[in-house]
């Protein structure tokens, strides 16, 4: 769905509204850097230097759930992971995408994994960009 140019200055409510949904089912999809990341190779799922997470936005984004997670999945301490939000450049270099409008759907690099945060799949149906700032889907 495209939506209006001042999407991103009406609240949240508002947003939601427009997209006839609840807010809980807003999403947005952030691209993340292991800056501890010490592999060979930088997109094996269990231990990635990045991962495109999808989140709510409106809950707080809790690295250390995803620290855990990982560190379980690759039989890594904790400590290896140090996960940030990645820089502009490579996070345009790797999706494809512009600022407000990654979405994991179309990403240019097909191996960064995808986390798909719990509650945000309980949603049943979310929203999120869509490829272009205006666009949702």
């Amino acid at each position: 769905r495209w939506v209006p140019d001042d999407y991103y200055g009406r609240s949240m409510r508002r947003r939601a509204a427009l997209l006839s949904c609840a807010v809980p089912q807003m999403c947005k999809s952030m691209l993340l850097e292991n800056k501890n990341w010490r592999g060979e190779q930088p997109f094996d799922r269990a231990n990635a230097k990045w991962y495109l997470v999808v989140v709510q936005y409106a809950a707080a984004f809790d690295a250390n759930k995803l620290k855990a997670a990982v560190a379980a999945s690759s039989g890594q301490p904790a400590k290896a992971f140090n996960f940030r939000v990645a820089d502009a450049a490579v996070m345009r270099e790797l999706s494809g995408f512009d600022h407000n409008a990654v979405t994991p759907f179309g990403f240019l690099e097909k191996r960064v994994p995808v986390v798909l945060a719990a509650a945000a799949a309980a949603q049943g149906f979310v929203w999120m960009g869509g490829g272009h700032e205006a666009f949702k889907l």
